[in-house]
């Protein structure tokens, strides 16, 4: 004896491609959902930021000069590369010494930070834009620290 067919109660109001469209329309309003969570909930160091190039370009330059300055004896110019956003193009070289150290080992120091900064951002293809400027801080022109609680 055949079974006979078993009808369903539920009506078939839609196709296939119904819902599959609905399926969509939850999953994307179910993602649209998270992104606006975690950005509400993101905050202080977790606050997403993109670095502009030549913010990548100072740290790159920064972590390269302390790998190369921990790997030698201590040297009497320290150099750091700086970047402040009012001046999007430019590359600070600041060479921290004592008042003592000659003018000649200064330009020692600025030409191979010239150097470096250059051949780091040329191997980026970040060359076209990049300006430096060099500036010489004594120890002695450095201002008193303040307490960090005033």
């Amino acid at each position: 004896m055949k079974d006979a067919p078993v009808s369903s109660s539920i009506p078939r109001r839609f196709s296939q491609g119904h819902v599959v469209a609905l399926g969509l329309v939850v999953l994307t309003a179910f993602a649209a959902g998270l992104a606006v969570s975690g950005e509400k909930t993101a905050g202080g160091g977790a606050t997403p930021y993109t670095p502009t190039q030549a913010e990548w370009l100072c740290l790159r330059l920064n972590v390269e000069q302390a790998v190369a300055a921990s790997q030698q004896t201590p040297d009497d110019v320290a150099v750091r590369f700086v970047h402040q956003r009012a001046r999007p193009d430019t590359i600070g070289i600041e060479l921290v010494c004592n008042p003592t150290v000659a003018v000649e080992r200064l330009h020692t120091r600025a030409d191979w930070a010239r150097k470096q900064a250059l051949d780091t951002a040329r191997s980026r293809g970040w060359d076209g834009w990049l300006k430096l400027e060099v500036k010489e801080i004594r120890l002695t022109d450095r201002p008193k620290p303040t307490p960090l609680n005033d």
